[in-house]
């Protein structure tokens, strides 16, 4: 994996696994951009994995068809079947551009709609899971402070997550090369 430099210094972002995909998920930009159409449903998992440690990345919401809820970026473990729809079973935590929470097939609004180019912020601590986008986190949540988290009580190696739940259209996103915020304090920006 490549070590980018950007304002806050050396980092490994994160790519997507080409190993590691649903067959109709399409990668390009070197490996950083994910898209999905034609009615097809699943996800691709990032190249590394976290466990234990406090990492912070951006997405790019770079395109959904005409249902925001099927576009869903997040964590996973290894246990997720890679070409069911990301935040369908209890082994992966998303945000849909609904601005909804999912997991085990169960969403819970934190947010009004994502849009095109908007910024999905992730921070995670090991345990808890935050979201924001442009610079704001969702449901005031503070991941400096540990407080108001989307998610809580993970454990193990969690890897980037993103995908649709049935594609009716084109959906894609693009992992950040360089990071437009600041990671918040006691968190590393990238992946690995």
């Amino acid at each position: 994996m490549p070590v980018l430099i950007n304002p806050f210094g050396f980092l490994s972002l994160p790519v997507w696994n080409a190993a590691d995909k649903d067959p109709n998920v399409t990668l390009s930009s070197g490996d950083r951009v994910w898209s999905i159409s034609g009615g097809n449903t699943g996800g691709v998992r990032s190249t590394t994995s976290v466990s234990g440690v406090s990492r912070y990345v951006e997405l790019v919401l770079t395109g959904f068809g005409a249902d925001r809820p099927r576009w869903r970026f997040g964590i996973a473990n290894s246990s997720f079947t890679i070409t069911n729809a990301p935040g369908s079973d209890t082994n992966s935590w998303v945000l849909d551009a609904a601005g909804d929470k999912w997991t085990n097939n169960s969403a819970t609004s934190i947010s009004g709609n994502l849009t095109t180019n908007d910024i999905v912020m992730l921070a995670f601590s090991g345990s808890k899971l935050w979201f924001g986008v442009n610079g704001s986190w969702l449901n005031s949540g503070d991941p400096a402070a540990g407080t108001n988290e989307a998610f809580s009580g993970l454990s193990g190696s969690m890897f980037l997550i993103a995908g649709v739940d049935t594609a009716d259209g084109t959906y894609s996103g693009e992992l950040a090369a360089s990071l437009t915020y600041s990671p918040p304090t006691g968190f590393t920006a990238g992946w690995a």
